[in-house]
């Protein structure tokens, strides 16, 4: 049986991935909304992820795919010289439907509030104040509100 230390351990250190990698994504969407080109389709294009240095666009139309794609070496010089620590290393783009996500029943919204239980809360909260990375912290206190 693991003992609770280790669990934390391997729990801290995948919601630490968590959090850079979300931070890696946040700094790519700014930047992509900074670049000339792309102003004009912000509206047009989703980020589906960003995983292993690829970055994954999808866009609706296949004709801005096109465009994307064209542009591809442009777009990750820009990103490589403003995000050198990000790690880009290539980037896809696809066509696909973008459908607007459901809002949540009111029952899935009673459900959630008890998947964690108040003193599940309570550890998560005292762990986040222990944590030496602000941003896990801040990713913890989001878990329990």
């Amino acid at each position: 049986m693991k003992k609770v230390s280790h669990i934390i351990s391997s729990t801290n250190e995948q919601l630490s991935k968590l959090v850079t990698a979300e931070s890696k994504l946040r700094e790519i969407k700014h930047e992509l909304a900074q670049v000339s080109f792309l102003k004009a389709y912000y509206d047009t294009y989703k980020i589906i992820k960003f995983s292993q240095g690829i970055l994954y666009l999808s866009t609706s139309s296949a004709a801005l795919a096109t465009q994307l794609r064209y542009a591809i070496p442009e777009i990750m010089r820009g990103l490589q010289d403003k995000l050198p620590n990000v790690g880009l290393v290539s980037i896809q783009c696809k066509v696909s439907t973008f459908t607007q996500p459901k809002q949540p029943s009111s029952i899935y919204k009673k459900s959630k509030a008890k998947i964690i239980s108040q003193k599940t809360r309570a550890k998560i909260s005292n762990l986040s104040e222990t944590v030496s990375s602000k941003e896990l912290s801040d990713a913890l206190k989001r878990l329990v509100d």
